[in-house]
């Protein structure tokens, strides 16, 4: 496999029509093949079209300000009943993430019943195993063990929750189509969107495929995020102290989880294949079907983008830059770009007067810092070493300011 490392070729590769996403046909195939992330054009095109209303305004406010606002106060309140030896309140931050986004991740697939603590947990639990088999190209572990793995979290979801979401959307659409309720009362997820634009050829294993990729992406992604995101703003902040009122304001939170993001991609390289011989891309000629490993920390980190400082952590950095730049190409670029970014980072300030999308990360991220959540000096955070991806095995977190008061998101 070719690599590439600045940031000018790999942009120009991803943003080619000559070169398709490399990942999901490799080991992971067998879960993931034939989502969005496989496709290339017109097909690619109309399923993102498909997908967009998951990710419009009204869509992402839901998500941040009911759904995610609800699911905190649940983690908090976790926090607040298991304290250390000093009766500090205490939770990792991995597990609070992921118990924070599986709701949203709910909410967007259209899988009915996670609503209560124990259904949240179940729903944790097949996330993460699908997530180890959707990164399975960079395990250090046994290959066809976390396949497995992940094959019995997709049966588990299949069993518990998507079969029966599925099929009571199926009701639902089959009384809209016979004029018995109207289209506005129909849900806004996955599902019930693939089922309006595919009722007469619905594919019932392709469709499976695509929710478990949003199960994979909305989850797992900004869980492994998380941990580095705080690590980098907590750090600056300590090193920083006449500049952490900074930290208050929406819009610098913004400016650091970008920044964050920037120096720590969600894999080590973005896989391309080139579709047909290519010449002249940023210098480059390739032949047909040759592989090209991007190299995310390379690129995100290249001198003539960043300057000579660019492996440094500076969240006044994206304040000279333009917000593509900003977070390097963590979301990737062009046609492919991540379609959930604005769900993690947000969407530019709205002009109707409207709630602000800053994005579940940064709204994360900003909660936590309000509490005085820290890392535990008892209990440092530790690293796995079952995988080639830069992921966090624990961050334990102890709270300063976690008051009753204070349970309840702002």
């Amino acid at each position: 496999m070719r690599k590439l490392e600045d940031f000018q070729s790999i942009e120009s590769v991803l943003r080619s029509d000559d070169f398709q996403p490399a990942l999901h046909v490799r080991d992971s195939k067998p879960l993931l093949d034939g989502c969005v992330l496989t496709l290339t054009g017109k097909e690619h095109r109309d399923r993102r079209r498909l997908e967009r209303p998951l990710f419009e305004r009204s869509a992402l406010e839901f998500y941040e300000h009911q759904i995610l606002r609800s699911s905190l106060q649940i983690a908090f309140e976790q926090a607040e009943g298991q304290r250390d030896e000093a009766g500090r309140p205490q939770i990792d931050l991995l597990w609070l993430t992921r118990m924070t986004l599986v709701p949203v991740t709910a909410a967007v697939v259209g899988l009915d019943g996670v609503d209560n603590e124990a259904a949240v947990i179940h729903l944790e639990d097949i996330s993460r195993r699908l997530g180890e088999g959707a990164s399975i190209e960079w395990s250090n572990r046994d290959r066809k063990e976390v396949m497995k793995e992940a094959m019995e979290a997709k049966d588990d979801l299949l069993v518990n929750f998507y079969n029966a979401s599925l099929e009571r959307r199926r009701d639902l659409v089959a009384s809209c189509k016979a004029g018995e309720i109207e289209e506005d009362d129909l849900p806004t997820d996955l599902l019930t969107l693939a089922l309006r634009e595919s009722w007469d050829d619905f594919d019932e294993d392709l469709w499976l495929k695509e929710a478990l990729f949003f199960v994979v992406a909305s989850a797992n992604t900004t869980t492994h995020a998380t941990p580095h995101v705080f690590n980098e703003i907590v750090n600056w902040r300590n090193e920083n102290p006449q500049e952490s009122h900074l930290l208050e304001q929406e819009v610098f939170i913004r400016h650091a989880v970008d920044e964050a993001l920037r120096l720590h991609g969600p894999v080590p390289a973005l896989l391309r294949r080139a579709l047909k011989d290519a010449e002249s891309i940023a210098g480059h000629s390739f032949r047909a079907n040759e592989d090209i490993g991007c190299m995310l920390e390379s690129a995100n980190t290249d001198q003539n983008v960043y300057g000579p400082h660019s492996a440094v952590f500076d969240p006044h950095r994206p304040e000279s830059l333009g917000r593509r730049e900003a977070h390097g190409l963590s979301f990737g670029s062009g046609a492919h770009i991540c379609s959930g970014r604005p769900l993690a980072i947000g969407l530019p300030t709205s002009r109707d007067g409207g709630p602000e999308v800053i994005g579940v990360l940064p709204r994360l991220i900003g909660e936590l810092l309000s509490r005085g959540a820290r890392l535990n000096p008892e209990n440092p955070p530790s690293f796995r070493n079952d995988t080639q991806a830069e992921r966090y095995e624990t961050y334990p977190l102890i709270f300063d300011e976690l008051t009753n008061e204070s349970l309840q998101p702002s």
